[in-house]
C-alpha cells in the first residue's frame, strides 16, 4: 500500500489499546469503522482492559460521564436527589 491509499472501505476490526477522557471521542472510534461505505456488512470492536487496574477504573468513570449527559439530554430524572443541609442536620420543609 502506498501513501493515500483508502482502506477504509475494507475495515473488519478496530482494537482500542487505551480510554479516551469523554464518551464522545468513544463513540468516535466506533463511527470510524461502522461508517456508510464499508464493504464489510460485520465489524468487531475489541476493547482491551485488566481487571483491577486504573484502564477499569477509567472505563467506569467514563461509563458514569456518559450516563450523567444521557439524563440531561433526555430529562430524565436523575436517580440520586440533593437535600439542603445545614450545620446542624437536615433543613425542614
Amino acid at each position: 500500500m502506498g501513501t493515500g491509499t483508502n482502506v477504509q472501505k475494507k475495515l473488519i476490526a478496530v482494537h482500542d489499546l487505551d480510554i479516551p477522557w469523554r464518551p464522545a471521542d468513544l463513540e468516535q472510534r466506533a463511527g470510524r469503522i461502522i461508517r456508510q461505505g464499508n464493504e464489510n456488512k460485520n465489524v468487531s470492536i475489541y476493547r482491551y482492559v485488566t481487571k483491577g487496574t486504573f484502564d477499569a477504573y477509567s472505563y467506569q468513570t467514563l461509563e458514569n460521564k456518559q450516563k450523567f449527559i444521557s439524563q440531561i439530554m433526555t430529562s430524565k430524572t436523575p436517580a440520586r436527589k440533593c437535600e439542603v443541609c445545614r450545620k446542624n442536620g437536615l433543613a425542614t420543609k
